[in-house]
């Protein structure tokens, strides 16, 4: 599953599986899925996409440093950064 930016609620619910990338809509100069092709090369060789997804994109911790910072940010007074 490929995710923009855009769609970044989707991925929630199958993180291991996703792949993300800049967003497409409307660009019709847009190369994104070519750039990926190595990596889908490699994917379809994988009896599991999840190991090695999770070792490059690392999605997990990346979503938990993200909601740290918005939780940090809310916590603050009057929601500006420390």
């Amino acid at each position: 599953m490929t995710c923009s930016s855009q769609h970044l609620r989707w991925l929630s619910f199958q993180v291991d599986n996703g792949v993300p990338i800049e967003s497409w809509f409307d660009d019709t100069a847009d190369r994104q899925l070519l750039k990926l092709m190595p990596l889908l090369a490699r994917l379809a060789a994988a009896a599991d996409v999840r190991p090695p997804l999770r070792k490059k994109f690392q999605l997990k911790d990346r979503i938990k440093r993200a909601g740290d910072r918005v939780a940090t940010l809310h916590a603050t007074p009057g929601g500006k950064r420390r």
